[in-house]
């Protein structure tokens, strides 16, 4: 009986020691896929924005472009700006076009989705056409989606 035991232990504790390797939580960086591959869609949602050298945070939402199936759609608000925008994801570059009075294109977006964020995380330059300002920006996705 002992010896059935013994030869019984040895037999299952290389497979469940095997079974725990495989379960290790992989790194962030194995899990994402490279930020060139994303496409709009991957985008939809809510972000959070953050405009620091003119001390403004704020929310987007990003959804598809009505009439371009393969462009973003957004509602921005951050300070007293309610706006929306239209823009592009090109092998990791971001551009949207704001328009705060629905006539003329009021600020530019241009940047870039951050390497092993998964998606979670755009970094660039906001410029403000009507003031003549510019501030580094930085999307990060609400969670949730």
């Amino acid at each position: 009986m002992r010896n059935t035991l013994s030869l019984l232990l040895a037999c299952i504790l290389p497979t469940l020691a095997l079974g725990q390797e495989a379960e290790k939580p992989v790194s962030a960086t194995q899990r994402c896929a490279p930020a060139k591959t994303f496409k709009a869609p991957q985008l939809y949602g809510a972000w959070r924005i953050e405009l620091p050298a003119v001390k403004q945070t704020g929310s987007m939402t990003l959804r598809q472009h009505p009439e371009f199936t393969e462009s973003l759609r957004g509602e921005l608000r951050y300070g007293d700006t309610q706006s929306i925008a239209s823009g592009d994801l090109e092998e990791g570059e971001f551009n949207l076009d704001e328009s705060s009075d629905r006539i003329g294109i009021t600020a530019i977006w241009t940047g870039k989705l951050v390497e092993n964020s998964c998606g979670k995380e755009i970094r660039g330059e906001w410029q403000d056409s009507r003031k003549g300002i510019t501030s580094p920006f930085i999307l990060r996705r609400e969670s949730g989606w």
